[in-house]
């Protein structure tokens, strides 16, 4: 295992032996160590977010323009502005996730389907925008944006 301080953490984890570790997480690609690469990604991560803000609040709306200013734009200031060990932001994919667990040990459970159309029913009845996407990919349940994955959820034994 490397000297990721994520493999650190899941190690510990590991350590601890929980019955389930559930694992959420924020899937984006934007920390590239390379400005220009990390730039792009932000570009289309963040898009996606200012999407949904438009389709789905006001102009107007206080939260909106709270999470734009002080969520948003914190982290873009902070991929844009800083670089190595000074940003803060760094997600990464489902997908490498997925890896880094398998390689600390963990072995990844199936997805409750009841549990997944249950959240997919509780998303339509509470009037979520139609472009919101609920699925499942390789046992992690995605949560999207017209087609873009941004969080994923899963469920793993020590």
């Amino acid at each position: 295992m490397g000297n990721s301080p994520r493999d650190a953490v899941l190690k510990l984890i590991r350590k601890i032996n929980p019955e389930i570790f559930i694992h959420g997480i924020v899937s984006g690609a934007h920390n590239s160590s390379f400005f220009l690469t990390r730039f792009k990604q932000a570009i289309s991560y963040y898009n996606t977010w200012f999407d949904i803000a438009e389709a789905t609040l006001s102009c107007e709306d206080e939260e909106r323009h709270f999470s734009e200013k002080i969520g948003a734009g914190r982290e873009i200031m902070n991929l844009v502005a800083c670089e190595g060990l000074e940003i803060v932001e760094r997600p990464e994919t489902y997908q490498k996730w997925h890896a880094r667990n398998v390689r600390a040990g963990f072995k990844q459970l199936p997805l409750d389907q009841v549990l997944l159309e249950k959240v997919k029913t509780v998303s339509k009845l509470i009037g979520y925008h139609n472009d919101f996407s609920i699925h499942e990919d390789e046992k992690w349940m995605l949560q999207g944006w017209r087609g873009r994955v941004l969080l994923a959820l899963s469920f793993w034994k020590g």
